[in-house]
């Protein structure tokens, strides 16, 4: 997630979340955010659920799907883990390194061993905790492919310098993993129609070639991958951090021609990510709001420039009342 705020601005939140958030201007969108274990619809939850979409208990045929929620500090990060009925582990991203611990007794608990990592772009809250986990050579977690497109370094050091950091860091973990002989395979370049098999029940594909949009602000988010991936006859729509921009561009050459979204998470944790037209294409049944209290209460014309108010709107507009919030816990799904 890009948000071009300064140091100062960033290290600001921690004293904005303890204060009342600004009310809103107007009626708050009146969709319903989960933050609870669901098991289906209507079943053993203490929340309204719309119960008009088909849908039978357990959904995933003995699978289960996590969003986890930051617990480590307020920031926001986008964290999944997509346990198949066979005992296959499909990761994306992985979220920020300083929950890391967090993610870590997830995989353990899961098995220890991920069959797939994938990866949408390598920023902070995104692949922090991967790149904690490969260089501490973190003990109980097994990683057997990992699966990226990133553009040369010099691309990122000119294009967003204040994020070369990461993007270095994690470059340089996996030469180190090569040159060892590291049982991990990595798999880069990905490219649109490529499809990752992980099992009979699970697999990926690429929607996307990897944009370079220099000088656009968003320009790394941009750069990222989107996936449908299909779990357990589910379909995923995970578009990272993909902005207007860049989503606009792809949109226009049909990479969602065909694409059913079960459930959308969605890009950019909500905010300033794809436009309206890209989702009312996109047509989710679901969305997945993978963000933190600061972010998905942030009311209309915010001092941070966050999208979120209005992005709810769109999402109320198109009638999609189920929706799932890594609010102050975690997303599970069976």
């Amino acid at each position: 997630m890009k948000m071009r705020f300064g140091a100062a601005l960033a290290a600001a939140l921690f004293c904005i979340f303890n204060l009342a958030l600004p009310a809103f201007a107007e009626e708050p969108v009146s969709v319903i955010y989960h933050t609870k274990e669901v098991t289906g619809p209507g079943v053993g939850t203490s929340f309204t659920i719309r119960t008009d979409n088909n849908h039978q208990s357990p959904q995933f045929a003995g699978g289960t799907v996590s969003f986890l929620s930051n617990d480590a500090s307020m920031r926001q990060q986008l964290c999944g883990l997509f346990k198949g009925a066979d005992g296959s582990l499909t990761v994306v991203d992985g979220g920020v390194p300083e929950n890391a611990d967090k993610l870590v007794s997830a995989i353990s608990a899961a098995g220890g061993t991920v069959d797939a990592w994938l990866i949408t772009h390598p920023q902070d809250d995104h692949v922090g905790a991967l790149y904690e986990i490969l260089h501490n050579r973190r003990e109980g977690v097994e990683i057997k492919n990992i699966y990226y497109s990133f553009h040369n370094f010099m691309w990122y050091a000119e294009t967003a310098p204040e994020e070369q950091g990461m993007v270095w860091n994690l470059m340089t973990e996996f030469d180190r993993m090569q040159a060892e002989g590291s049982a991990t395979v990595l798999h880069p370049g990905l490219k649109r129609g490529d499809v990752i098999n992980v099992s009979d029940s699970v697999s990926a594909r690429v929607l996307n070639d990897p944009l370079r949009l220099d000088g656009s602000v968003y320009a790394v988010n941009d750069s990222g991958l989107m996936y449908d991936l299909s779990f357990e006859g589910k379909h995923f729509f995970l578009p990272g951090d993909m902005g207007p921009d860049g989503g606009d561009i792809l949109l226009s050459e049909g990479v969602i021609e065909g694409v059913t979204a079960d459930y959308c998470v969605m890009s950019h944790h909500g905010q300033n990510g794809l436009s309206e037209s890209f989702y009312r294409k996109l047509a989710p049944r679901a969305c997945i709001w993978s963000c933190p209290p600061w972010i998905m209460d942030a009311a209309p014309g915010n001092t941070l420039g966050l999208k979120t108010y209005e992005t709810k709107q769109w999402i109320q507009s198109m009638n999609i009342g189920e929706n799932y919030c890594t609010y102050n816990s975690d997303i599970v799904l069976r």
